[in-house]
C-alpha cells in the first residue's frame, strides 16, 4: 500500500486523488508529526480512504507519564467516538525499551487497531521492540526505516523485520530517487511505502502533489505487473 503523510484536507485530497490507498493524518510535519485537531480529523474521515491518525502530544521524546497518560488516553477515545478506525503511536522508557506497561494501559478501554511509529527506530533493540510490540494485540503495522538513517540505509534490517507477524511501512527517506531500488530489494515481500517530504516536491512546507501521488502509484503498479 501506498501511505501518504498528510497534515491538511487539501493534502489528503490531494493524496487520494493521486490514487494513495492510506493516509497517516497528523499535525506540525516539521515537529515530525502530532496529534491533529478534532476538526481535522473528522474533515478527512468523510473521504473515501483509509486513515490512520496520529496520537502523539508532544515531539521533544517518547517517554510518557501520568499526566499524558490521561491526555492521550482522552484523545484515543474521543477519536473513536467520531470513527477513527487506526491510530499511530509509540512510547519508550528512558532506558529505550518499549514502554509495554504505558501501551497496555493506554489501550485498556479500546479494541482499536494500531501501528507502531518510528520511536521503534530510536529503541534499544529493534527486534527485541518488534516482540514486545507484537504482544499488544492492538498493534498490526511498524512504522520504520529499520533504524536510525533512512530505509536505504537499513535494507537488511528491514527485510528480517518483514518476516514477522507486523506489517512493515516502510519510512524515511523514500523517495524517487530509490523508490524502485527498494521495491526490488523488497521484492517478495509483504510491506506498505511511506511517503512524506517527497511527494511535496522535497519541501515539507509544500502541499501533497496529486501529481506526485500519482507517480509513486504507477511506479507500484508498474513494478507489481
Amino acid at each position: 500500500m501506498l501511505e501518504i503523510i498528510s497534515s491538511s484536507l487539501l493534502d489528503a485530497k490531494n493524496s487520494i486523488k493521486g490514487g494513495a490507498h492510506r493516509i497517516e493524518l497528523i499535525s506540525a510535519l516539521s515537529e515530525g508529526g502530532l496529534t491533529p485537531s478534532d476538526g481535522l480529523i473528522r474533515s478527512v474521515l468523510e473521504l473515501p480512504i483509509e486513515v490512520a491518525v496520529m496520537l502523539r502530544p508532544f515531539s521533544k521524546s517518547f517517554c510518557y507519564g501520568q499526566d499524558e497518560l490521561l491526555v492521550m488516553t482522552r484523545d484515543l477515545l474521543r477519536m473513536e467516538a467520531i470513527g477513527v478506525k487506526r491510530i499511530v503511536v509509540g512510547a519508550l522508557t528512558p532506558q529505550g525499551e518499549v514502554d509495554v506497561e504505558f501501551l497496555k494501559r493506554l489501550f485498556s478501554a479500546t479494541n482499536m487497531r494500531a501501528t507502531f511509529h518510528r520511536a521503534i527506530d530510536q529503541s534499544h533493540n529493534i527486534f527485541k521492540s518488534l516482540e514486545k510490540i507484537n504482544k499488544i494485540h492492538n498493534f498490526t503495522h511498524v512504522l520504520s526505516s529499520g533504524g536510525p538513517g533512512t530505509a536505504r540505509q537499513n535494507i537488511e534490517v528491514l527485510k528480517k523485520m518483514m518476516e514477522g507477524p507486523l506489517q512493515v511501512v516502510v519510512g524515511s527517506g523514500v523517495d524517487f530517487g530509490n523508490m524502485e531500488y527498494l521495491i526490488k530489494e523488497f521484492s517478495g515481500k509483504n510491506y506498505d511505502l511511506h511517503f512524506g517530504r517527497a511527494v511535496r516536491g522535497g519541501d515539507i512546507q509544500n502541499n501533497v502533489s496529486e501529481d506526485l501521488v500519482r507517480k509513486a502509484r504507477e511506479i507500484i503498479n508498474n513494478k507489481e505487473k
